[in-house]
């Protein structure tokens, strides 16, 4: 399974924050000056105490020879599996200007890439791969409190998909702080932007993920989330700030997005508070903008980002931000909806990011629909992100992404579907 590609990279190193530099190059034998992605005693991803430094082919065993993953150092731990052409990058951010996200050049940048959505699913050479395929950015998750993949609240904390712990160090498990880690680091070393989003099943009111089960309950008996258990929400914003400082200095970090597919104003049909996201991000927002006065912030409307809503999303006065809204299932049926994303655009002045675009291949005329919807936001000017580039747990192969797996490797790759989309970045 994906995760095992993660064992060797296992200790903690939770409460360090991160030192930019080569991701490739660790410390030598007295222990690793940390690369970019995670600093620490050890020199964490890249080279271990009692290694030299890591390269593209490993870490060194102190006497011994590299590994092609990555072998730790004695007493170490594994070096970094790819080679980081990008590892030196300096640390700059991406702009908002009114309508237009900006590249560090100050020049408008066409960000079209992949989800890397389900936890666990990217591969060693996915990064490589999807910035060969003409990407510009990869969305990249943290799944923190929440009813994933049926999971009792009881499951291995380790390999579960939920990441909160909340008595370690920013209330996250530290496997899956590794795993994050990894993550943006294989995209950053490819010059792939990132857009890292904290997904909260629970404190998003989801539909099917808000279990009182799972979630617990507040006063009353319903099942507790961000609108209603003030105690989990603040330890969400410290999540944020935990994450924001520790990557304040890593390369490539595109936007962060606060909270996915908020419902917090739609425990009702129909939603009756469609402020009611605004109102949870105002707050957040201030909190991150304490630590990065720069990074752009994405947010979007309640109704799970309903599109056809974005309107009530805007937050006025406060700069830096981007809007967005998905295109999944229904809406990726209809390009007409495109518009509801121009007009919003257009009348606040304010850029819009599409982060999860995805049909299904057993939709009607798959290759027609999602053409058609690629389409169209290539024609408006909607940089996106389609849903998803691997699948986990699929049968047939017949959802979102060009690979799946069953219940286990290998995966499978559809190449037309692949193509069909991959055509579209450029």
């Amino acid at each position: 399974m994906a995760l095992l590609r993660f064992a060797a990279i296992f200790s903690c190193l939770a409460a360090v924050p991160l030192a930019c530099g080569n991701p490739s190059e660790g410390g030598g034998a007295g222990g690793g000056a940390a690369g970019t992605l995670v600093a620490g005693s050890a020199g964490a991803l890249t080279a271990g105490s009692g290694g030299n430094a890591g390269t593209a082919s490993g870490g060194e065993a102190a006497g011994g020879s590299s590994g092609s993953v990555g072998e730790a150092g004695a007493g170490g731990e594994a070096g970094v599996s790819s080679s980081c052409p990008f590892g030196s990058a300096p640390v700059t951010r991406l702009s908002v200007s009114n309508e237009q996200i900006l590249a560090p050049s100050a020049t408008p940048i066409k960000l079209r890439g992949w989800n890397w959505g389900q936890w666990g699913s990217e591969q060693p050479k996915d990064a490589e791969d999807n910035a060969a395929q003409g990407a510009t950015i990869v969305r990249i998750p943290l799944r923190w409190w929440g009813f994933y993949d049926n999971e009792d609240s009881s499951a291995d904390p380790i390999t579960r998909v939920d990441s909160r712990s909340d008595d370690s160090p920013g209330h996250i498990e530290p496997h899956h702080l590794h795993v994050l880690d990894q993550m943006i680091h294989d995209a950053a070393c490819q010059g792939l932007w990132i857009d890292l989003f904290l997904d909260s099943n629970c404190g998003q009111a989801s539909v099917t993920g808000d279990t009182a089960a799972y979630c617990g309950t507040v006063a009353g008996g319903a099942a507790a989330n961000f609108a209603n258990d003030p105690q989990t929400t603040e330890k969400f914003a410290q999540v944020w700030e935990f994450l924001v400082a520790r990557y304040q200095d890593q390369p490539f970090i595109g936007m962060y997005e606060l909270l996915p597919e908020p419902h917090l104003g739609c425990t009702s049909t129909p939603c009756v508070h469609w402020d009611a996201a605004p109102n949870f991000y105002k707050p957040l927002i201030q909190r991150v903008r304490a630590i990065d006065v720069s990074t752009p912030i994405i947010v979007g409307p309640d109704g799970g980002y309903e599109i056809k809503q974005i309107a009530t999303a805007f937050i006025p006065g406060v700069p830096g931000l981007i809007y967005t809204g998905d295109f999944l299932d229904g809406a990726s049926g209809h390009p007409e909806y495109v518009k509801y994303a121009t007009d919003f655009r257009t009348q606040n002045h304010a850029p819009v990011f599409i982060q999860q675009l995805g049909s299904r291949k057993d939709d009607p005329d798959p290759n027609t629909r999602a053409t058609t919807i690629l389409e169209a936001m290539n024609a408006a000017d909607l940089g996106w992100a389609w849903w998803t580039y691997r699948e986990t747990k699929s049968a047939t192969g017949n959802g979102f992404a060009p690979y799946w797996e069953a219940s286990a490797p290998p995966w499978q790759e559809d190449a037309s579907w692949l193509k069909l989309i991959t055509d579209q970045f450029r």
